[in-house]
């Protein structure tokens, strides 16, 4: 029963930041905006805070690790290529990441952990848009995670941003792998599986493997060649209702030339 009770806690903690957190980024009154700011500090413990409860959350889960899934797609294909070229160790930027334990026990992964609110001193403190870029190909990560990152960015075009942002950081045949909660496409008024491989597709990627589990639903992307250096194939995607009822919520992820122009 206690933790029942916790768990409903947990999931009401979590549901009221991400409602605080979309006011934020839809105000555009500065006084508002810091007043909100506030709130969210002084009723949640602010970014901090909600970190903490949702590494609570993740330890309920298995941890939350979605590593285990990523690897079991891709690990032959990687260790392959690592064992007959000799290539050094895989390198996977591992965006949101907590405590940094989701690959650290696969020894031919090298992976770089940052959050904006470090739980972990294998977590480096940045913002995926502030990350340096490579300036060479050997400095080029074969995969970028995602993992439970999207959806809590509250601007709707950053969404689609970090998808088109990360074709920057990977080899030409990279790998993004995005995660998500499953009910973002289950239970969404403004998007589903389907237009989800539409908004991928138009922004360069092509769905290698997808699978939902009880909470999840795991999508693993290569670059599409025909896009690899353009990323975004200019289709735009709007906050439109493909289902209508009072129970759905509403997570949408937009992509277009707006959002392009803003500042990521």
């Amino acid at each position: 029963m206690g933790s029942k009770k916790s768990a409903t806690a947990h999931s009401v903690a979590i549901a009221g930041f991400h409602t605080l957190l979309k006011r934020i980024a839809q105000c555009q009154d500065p006084r508002e905006k810091e007043r909100l700011r506030q709130q969210m500090d002084e009723t949640y413990g602010g970014l901090d805070g909600y970190q903490k409860e949702s590494l609570k959350g993740r330890d309920r889960h298995n941890a939350g690790e979605t590593g285990k899934w990523l690897v079991q797609q891709v690990g032959p294909i990687w260790k392959a290529e690592q064992e007959a070229s000799g290539k050094r160790r895989i390198r996977l930027l591992d965006v949101g990441s907590l405590s940094g334990t989701a690959y650290h026990k696969y020894k031919w992964i090298d992976p770089v952990n940052i959050d904006l609110s470090p739980q972990s001193e294998r977590v480096i403190k940045s913002d995926f848009f502030d990350w340096p870029l490579p300036q060479n190909e050997a400095a080029c990560f074969d995969c970028v995670a995602l993992s439970l990152v999207i959806n809590f960015e509250g601007n709707l075009f950053r969404r689609g941003n970090m998808l088109l942002h990360a074709h920057k950081h990977l080899t030409k045949a990279g790998f993004l792998f995005l995660v998500l909660p499953l009910a973002c496409v289950e239970n969404s008024r403004y998007l589903d599986h389907a237009r989800l491989r539409a908004i991928l597709h138009a922004c360069g990627w092509n769905v290698v493997e997808q699978n939902d589990s009880a909470k999840l639903t795991r999508w693993l992307c290569q670059r599409r060649q025909d896009q690899a250096q353009a990323g975004w194939d200019g289709t735009s995607f709007k906050k439109e209702e493909i289902r209508k009822g009072p129970s759905f919520n509403n997570f949408c992820i937009r992509v277009g030339q707006q959002g392009r122009e803003e500042k990521t």
